[in-house]
């Protein structure tokens, strides 16, 4: 496992080097006497708000007194091509947990314990916060944990503490808890902290995350070939995290945020002026690298950049490299 994994970074820093101009010192710290490289703390954070989850499960059991066992979970779910991404935040927390598959294409790393959520990851979230509104659903798993610590899960009182916590976090409570709570109120769900991007290194993890590369290949009549192409940079998310999505913008001074148009309740950062991906959004993500399969469409994507800005795109020969390109991006891309 360790082989491959070495092989997929070795792989993605590889094709990375051309485009993006690394320096030894970097590859470095990547391989530093063979072992793995460290995520940075934030990096795991803007991630984390991307693809991480906090939830409870609560599930009859007769091995309990009060007929229901709880579990606070903490985990992130991402296609198998990424696995590698996974692992590396496993490593970065001393190996807890367990990654598994999730379906015929999916992989989960999961983190139940009450030692390593209490001794890891709520210490590290307190840390290295988080920006959006998954920081709130955190603050509620941390008062389940609280709560365990204190054995009240072990009293039908406190499991009724604890499903009102439940129905509170991300989707609420399932159809059997509805009913076997029926009576229970969710608890005031806190408000969303109004945390502004300090450390890059989290906007790097987000977009590892969230963010997506694309090349946009239309008809046009103002050029000889008969079509145009243009690049555009996005992140969506929900509309309940518009604050930090409407700071991007100011932060990294360019692109909008816009209302999505295919997904209700969702809102869309987005880049598509050519300057401002030359110059800013590349220059960004080389000095801030992302990391995974995603890495390797911002590739590409560079790749396409060139090719615009050298006006290769103006000739059949050009727009044929544009094409293949796009033809092996985002879900195009053939797991290696």
């Amino acid at each position: 496992m360790k082989k491959k994994l070495e092989l997929f970074l070795g792989i993605m820093f590889k094709s990375q080097i051309h485009y993006r101009s690394y320096n030894t010192s970097i590859k470095d710290t990547l391989f530093n006497n063979n072992k793995l490289f460290k995520l940075n703390g934030n990096f795991i954070a803007g991630f984390t708000d991307g693809e991480g989850c906090f939830r409870v499960r609560i599930s009859k059991s007769n091995e309990r007194k009060t007929g229901w066992m709880v579990e606070p979970i903490f985990q992130i779910g991402l296609h198998k091509k990424d696995l590698a991404i996974l692992q590396l935040i496993q490593k970065a927390w001393g190996g807890i947990g367990s990654i598994s598959s999730m379906g015929n294409e999916g992989v989960m790393f999961k983190v139940s314990s009450i030692k390593n959520l209490n001794e890891i990851v709520i210490p590290y979230f307190m840390k290295y916060p988080l920006l959006t509104s998954k920081q709130v659903d955190f603050e509620l798993l941390k008062k389940v944990v609280d709560l365990m610590n204190q054995k009240e899960h072990l009293t039908i009182e406190g499991i009724q503490k604890i499903v009102a916590i439940k129905a509170s976090m991300n989707l609420g409570l399932s159809d059997e808890l509805l009913v076997s709570f029926s009576d229970i109120k969710p608890v005031s769900r806190p408000s969303t902290n109004k945390n502004k991007i300090e450390d890059p290194n989290w906007l790097a993890g987000f977009i590892s995350g969230e963010g997506c590369f694309f090349i946009d290949i239309y008809k046009s009549q103002t050029n000889k070939i008969g079509s145009a192409v243009r690049l555009k940079f996005l992140i969506s998310q929900h509309k309940r995290d518009i604050d930090i999505m409407k700071s991007l913008p100011d932060y990294l001074g360019c692109g909008q945020y816009v209302l999505a148009t295919s997904r209700d309740n969702h809102g869309e950062y987005i880049v598509s002026k050519l300057s401002d991906i030359n110059e800013i959004i590349i220059t960004f993500l080389t000095k801030y690298p992302i990391i995974g399969n995603k890495a390797l469409d911002f590739e590409d994507f560079c790749k396409a950049s060139t090719i615009l800005k050298n006006k290769e795109h103006l000739t059949l020969e050009g727009l044929k490299k544009i094409q293949i390109l796009k033809s092996g991006m985002n879900r195009g891309r053939i797991s290696e």
